[in-house]
């Protein structure tokens, strides 16, 4: 359940969710998605993302794209993107010392 109002949020959801990864050195990597929070969890350590894209909720699993047709996946909902930047300078590391 959304926590403003009283509709209630498909199992599929999240799993039919796209994500896609900025890594080091500009490597944009696309079409991920979960079957749930411990998976998205273990590829977020695995692949240190410098940025994520919180993409649209398509009909089917987006890590299949390549093997449907374009009439099986079909967007269900609009994408939401955050760009969160940090920068981490020197002052911080000596702070610590």
């Amino acid at each position: 359940m959304y926590a403003s109002c009283d509709v209630a949020v498909p199992k599929t959801y999240f799993t039919n969710r796209e994500f896609s990864f900025t890594l080091k050195d500009d490597i944009y990597v696309r079409y991920l998605s979960f079957a749930d929070l411990d998976e998205f969890e273990k590829e977020l350590q695995k692949r240190c993302p410098y940025k994520i894209d919180i993409g649209a909720v398509f009909s089917n699993r987006v890590c299949v794209y390549m093997h449907c047709s374009n009439n099986l996946l079909t967007s269900r909902n609009f994408s939401l993107q955050f760009y969160i930047y940090y920068q981490q300078d020197d002052c911080r590391a000596y702070a610590s010392v």
